[in-house]
């Protein structure tokens, strides 16, 4: 029986089941979007895997519990993240005090910065590729997308172009370049603003 069924409600009735049911929605869909970057979180403070799948379970849970102070339009990563370092702590510290090992408390703070920091980057560099893709004419862009794929390589686009692939890995390499110049200026002007 899963943590979720498992909890009584008296007032689980009909008139109460269509909102419950849009909360538990909406809870599933942003913890399945950012259970990764959570989970990363706990690992940061948590190194064995077998003990930060069990905090996870407690951040789950917890997050849950707590979904109604959740402000929606908010980074629920973020939020979930509090969550994650506050629980994670209190198990470090929990097996600290059993064992007499793990880090020091000043040590996690700074993972968790450095953790955070770059977790922000990334989603900044993700947003200006996003911007940098729209930019870029349809074609270059469909012939990137092409030869990143998964199915796609440039042998094949060279087949299929009749195209010497020598020419297509220089046309890939310049779009990347240029898309990455691209991603690398608006962080400067972001800088500088």
């Amino acid at each position: 029986m899963s943590w979720q069924s498992s909890q009584f409600d008296p007032l689980d009735d009909a008139e109460n089941q269509k909102p419950r049911s849009l909360r538990h929605n909406a809870f599933t869909n942003e913890f399945n979007a950012g259970y990764w970057p959570i989970y990363a979180c706990v690992m940061s403070i948590v190194p064995n895997r077998n003990d930060a799948d069990d905090v996870m379970q407690d951040v789950a849970i917890v997050m849950w519990e707590k979904f109604d102070e959740f402000e929606p339009g908010s980074s629920f990563i973020k939020w979930g993240r509090s969550i994650a370092y506050r629980l994670s702590k209190a198990f470090v510290r929990k097996k600290l005090k059993s064992s007499g090992c793990g880090l020091d408390e000043e040590i996690m703070r700074k993972i968790t910065q450095i953790r955070s920091g770059a977790s922000e980057l990334l989603e900044l560099r993700r947003m200006y590729l996003d911007e940098c893709l729209d930019k870029m004419k349809p074609v270059d862009r469909k012939f990137l997308f092409a030869c990143e794929n998964r199915h796609g390589s440039v042998a094949e686009q060279a087949r299929q172009q009749q195209k010497p692939a020598h020419q297509l890995y220089d046309r890939l390499s310049r779009l990347r370049q240029r898309l990455a110049k691209c991603v690398q200026s608006s962080l400067v002007r972001r800088d500088e603003s």
